[in-house]
């Protein structure tokens, strides 16, 4: 046998959850806007940044891939071939963007390559410095050579 929905609830019942069962207030619809306008902008600015490092580091991986380079052509030398007059040597240096192919948004930089006789071989030390959107930046690398003889 089925019940019906007059047999369930009252009328007065019936009456009082038509009353109290309107939806939501202003208030409520504000704080839930507030609250989920809140959250997104955190998130937005989560990810602003991430894209933020994400870029530095790329840039810092290529500056240190060319200073590496550079240590690598000093280490191929012989050990008579540096000459310690010769240092620092300044020189001009790429760093791409990846942005486009052209070359027109690469960002120019400073390599600052530096050799110090210490004990029985070179200390080198490579700088590169370069200016952009985000502000000066710099990476230094160190090596050391040493003669086998």
């Amino acid at each position: 046998h089925t019940r019906r929905y007059s047999d369930l609830y009252t009328l007065q019942e019936v009456t009082y959850m038509k009353i109290t069962n309107k939806g939501f207030t202003l208030i409520e619809e504000l704080v839930s806007i507030f609250l989920v306008a809140f959250i997104l902008t955190g998130v937005i600015k989560l990810y602003y940044l991430g894209n933020i490092q994400a870029n530095l580091s790329k840039r810092k991986t290529m500056a240190l891939n060319l200073m590496q380079a550079k240590i690598e052509n000093l280490k191929n030398l012989t050990y008579k071939n540096i000459v310690l007059n010769d240092y620092p040597e300044t020189s001009t240096v790429k760093i791409d963007t990846g942005e486009t192919s052209l070359q027109t948004d690469d960002i120019n930089g400073t390599m600052m390559t530096e050799i110090i006789a210490e004990g029985d071989g070179y200390k080198v030390i490579v700088t590169t410095l370069w200016v952009d959107y985000y502000g000066a930046i710099n990476e230094t690398l160190e090596s050391v050579i040493t003669s086998y003889l």
